[in-house]
């Protein structure tokens, strides 16, 4: 029994061969990670913004406070300006319908307004302190020369410049105007200035007629340098009639800022050499 399975054994082909099995690729051998960066499992995720600082906070709110402020400030002047214009606009118009039908007293009331302002002015930028230095009789006898001397006179020049001199509506018609004006009307309108605030003054006569004479050529010498500029405008269709006595006396204040400074040092010097 023995010697039998012995042999059995010892054949070659006592038992099947096993099926085989395909021969697997080598595996290259595992390197270690050596790189400074994580692999991507261990990448962090990526952090919210930070919250902002109380101070940083405060800076913001500082800031819009800051801009709805200058906004509502803004908008209060420009609020202020366009009551401004519409009261502006309502004067205006008052004026004009004033000046319409009541020219003559509307245009001497406005010059001797304006001949006032004018006049004070002048004697602030001569100097003095306060109001002490406003001498309101001299002030007072340049609006009496506005009020009878300059307003009625430029109302009936005026017209009779437009009605004789307009050459049928002539764009260059302003510039025979502006000459005739700046010519033979500015030696009327100093030389009544000047001989009002004499008269006014209660000085002699013969003083009064001394000033004119004396005071006309320096009043002609400034003129000619302020008004040409100004009668293009008061001379053109832009400033309709009834408005271009006020357009003048707005100027004259300035004007008469000039004209009663040349006046003053005039008589200061007669009263320096003992005249009258």
């Amino acid at each position: 029994m023995v010697a039998a399975l012995l042999a059995l054994l010892a054949a070659p082909s006592a038992f099947p061969p096993l099926p085989s099995t395909p021969h697997a690729a080598p595996q290259p051998p595992v390197v270690p990670h050596t790189s400074t960066t994580p692999p991507p499992a261990l990448i962090p995720p990526p952090t919210s913004p930070r919250p902002a600082t109380p101070l940083g906070a405060r800076s913001r709110r500082a800031s819009l406070a800051a801009a709805l402020l200058a906004a509502a400030y803004v908008a209060a002047r420009m609020q202020l300006a366009a009551r401004l214009a519409r009261a502006a606009a309502a004067s205006l118009r008052w004026y004009a319908h004033a000046a319409l039908h009541r020219p003559l007293l509307t245009k001497a009331l406005t010059s001797g307004g304006c001949y006032l302002l004018g006049d004070a002015l002048a004697q602030r930028g001569g100097g003095g302190e306060g109001a002490r230095a406003v001498d309101m009789r001299r002030a007072g006898r340049s609006a009496l020369a506005g009020f009878v001397g300059h307003g009625p006179l430029a109302h009936y020049w005026l017209q009779l410049v437009e009605e004789h001199v307009s050459f049928g509506g002539k764009w260059w018609a302003v510039f025979p105007k502006i000459v005739l004006d700046q010519g033979p009307m500015a030696i009327v309108y100093n030389s009544v200035y000047t001989a009002l605030i004499g008269v006014s003054a209660l000085r002699p006569p013969r003083l009064v007629w001394k000033d004119v004479c004396e005071t006309w050529k320096p009043a002609m010498s400034a003129s000619i340098k302020f008004w040409p500029a100004v009668h293009l405008l008061t001379f053109s269709p832009v400033i309709p009639m009834e408005l271009k006595l006020l357009w003048i006396d707005v100027m004259e204040v300035l004007w008469i800022a000039i004209l009663s400074h040349v006046n003053a040092v005039q008589q200061q010097r007669h009263d320096g050499r003992g005249g009258g």
